[in-house]
């Protein structure tokens, strides 16, 4: 089976031997990146494909596209030639880049591989997006995904969205909007999303406010509220609540969202919102810049309102 592996890999790599290839090396001597000079086809997993090999053309794409190798040398990163039909669990799934687990399974595809700088923008990106329709436990979603990531077993596991993008999806909670993305399970029920808009949740300890002002990241792998495959509340993200910890009648701990000075302006305000995972026997509480903490799950909890005592004039740095 190694030994198997190690022709695949030389295989591979072989087929950039070609002097018009730009290829670095590392430390190993596998092939690290290729910007690919000329036409070749690669034999994937999802089918034969074409790397890009062109430069850019004005239509938004990068201007140098490498392929990429994991350091043992298995292919990585994959930038196509043109738009290309990737067939996934989902459907087929028009793509310009598709990423690959070190065994070759797809791990994301990406209808789009833009070049987002100051002349070329998020908002012209998006406008070159298309609208697709994934079909999945929750029913049909209809968005503009920058990505679609999957198990190595072929599962969806997540899509992120667009800026902008919200959908609808039909939960055991009942109907609600989510933007930023969303993640499943291997059988399809839902593991995380971000609500359009604050919601209320039944939680282990009583009812919590879910929201995160301002998700950052590019992945649809975290959020503010996830669930366990039963469907309960694995972990929320809270700016609206603070929790008090009784031993007894006895406050012994409060874990609360942060009031935090903008980067960009000391006079400047937004909050830091709590994260809160609910594990067997403990609760975790994390905020920025403090270290996490557990605690047992057999004290008493209230949950209260966390009112800031300055105005909230940001998010982050806008």
């Amino acid at each position: 089976m190694i030994n198997e592996l190690k022709h695949q890999i030389m295989d591979m790599q072989q087929q950039f031997s070609s002097k018009s290839h730009l290829i670095s090396r590392n430390k190993n001597g596998n092939i690290d990146t290729v910007l690919v000079g000329e036409e070749i086809i690669l034999e994937t997993s999802v089918g034969n494909l074409i790397p890009r090999y062109t430069l850019d053309d004005d239509s938004g794409r990068k201007k140098e596209a490498p392929v990429k190798f994991y350091k043992t040398g298995e292919l990585k990163s994959l930038p196509l030639e043109k738009l290309t039909e990737i067939p996934t669990s989902v459907g087929t799934i028009k793509s310009e880049l598709v990423i690959f687990y070190k065994s070759g399974a797809l791990y994301r595809t990406f209808p789009l591989n833009g070049k987002v700088t100051g002349f070329w923008t998020e908002e012209n990106e998006c406008e070159l997006a298309e609208i697709i329709d994934i079909q999945t436990a929750v029913g049909e979603i209809k968005v503009k995904p920058i990505y679609l990531q999957f198990y190595e077993t072929g599962e969806l596991e997540s899509l992120l969205f667009w800026p902008n993008e919200h959908v609808k999806i039909t939960t055991d909670m009942g109907e609600m909007l989510i933007r930023k993305g969303i993640s499943f399970y291997k059988n399809g029920k839902v593991k995380g999303f971000e609500p359009l808009e604050e919601l209320a949740v039944n939680s282990p300890i009583g009812k919590l406010k879910v929201f995160d002002p301002d998700p950052n990241g590019i992945q649809a792998e975290s959020h503010s509220l996830c669930l366990n495959e039963d469907g309960s509340v694995q972990s929320v993200i809270t700016s609206s609540n603070q929790i008090v910890v009784k031993k007894g009648s006895v406050e012994y701990k409060r874990f609360s969202p942060k009031l935090v000075t903008s980067y960009c302006n000391e006079n400047a305000f937004f909050i830091s919102p709590l994260k809160i995972v609910f594990g067997d026997n403990s609760l975790v509480f994390n905020n920025i810049n403090e270290s996490t903490e557990s605690v047992s799950k057999e004290l008493n909890y209230k949950i209260i309102d966390f009112v800031p005592d300055k105005p909230i004039s940001c998010f982050g740095c806008e």
